[in-house]
């Protein structure tokens, strides 16, 4: 035998042999399917989750006996005033000896 020959023989084989390789497409097919309305099953799991995690927020939100808003309101307030101390204390008492520095 010669080499051409036995070359020739090695492409032959890798020809039947890809031709034997099939896919199936109804079990792909399935597979997509299945993996399609897996997502879907996830995705009204994700949103009962959330409508009950929203739920819950409003009904905390309602128990407060100060709105959030408001809340809010108060905080920023409070820190203006402390800003504004400061920023007093800061101008009337300025650090201009070395002691202060350290």
């Amino acid at each position: 035998m010669l080499v051409s020959d036995v070359e020739e023989d090695r492409a032959m084989k890798q020809t039947q042999q890809d031709a034997t390789l099939q896919l199936n497409s109804r079990l792909l097919l399935s597979g997509v399917v299945l993996a399609g309305l897996g997502s879907l099953v996830g995705l009204a799991g994700l949103a009962l989750s959330a409508a009950a995690l929203a739920d819950i927020a409003r009904q905390w939100v309602n128990q407060q006996e100060v709105p959030p808003a408001e809340l809010a309101r108060q905080q920023v307030a409070k820190a203006k005033a402390a800003t504004a101390a400061g920023a007093s204390t800061w101008r009337s008492h300025p650090a201009n000896s070395a002691a202060h520095r350290h």
